[in-house]
């Protein structure tokens, strides 16, 4: 619903989502650099998220982090999982 990577994501800090947006300052390349407003369907959970926190709080403080300082390994594997399951796995173009 962000159209952000993964990793992106999981590097939120509650300071990156204001105004209605969620203000990407890091990602894979420089043109990753932007501004997203926030979806409506996300909008009470990220307050909710963000509610007496300090802005250098993480939006998910559950991910732990890495060595490397990424975080998003653990929720790429469960939604790989999940995806599956669910028989979302198109693997076109991919050696079996």
């Amino acid at each position: 619903m962000t159209g952000s990577r993964i990793e992106a994501t999981a590097q939120f800090r509650v300071g990156n989502c204001s105004g209605g947006a969620f203000n990407i300052c890091k990602d894979k390349t420089k043109t990753g650099t932007r501004r997203i407003p926030i979806h409506s369907g996300l909008i009470a959970l990220v307050e909710r998220r963000c509610a007496k926190k300090s802005p250098t709080d993480w939006l998910f403080p559950e991910r732990s982090q890495r060595d490397t300082g990424e975080r998003s390994m653990a929720v790429s594997k469960r939604f790989g999982t999940y995806r599956v399951r669910l028989g979302v796995d198109d693997r076109r173009g991919q050696e079996p």
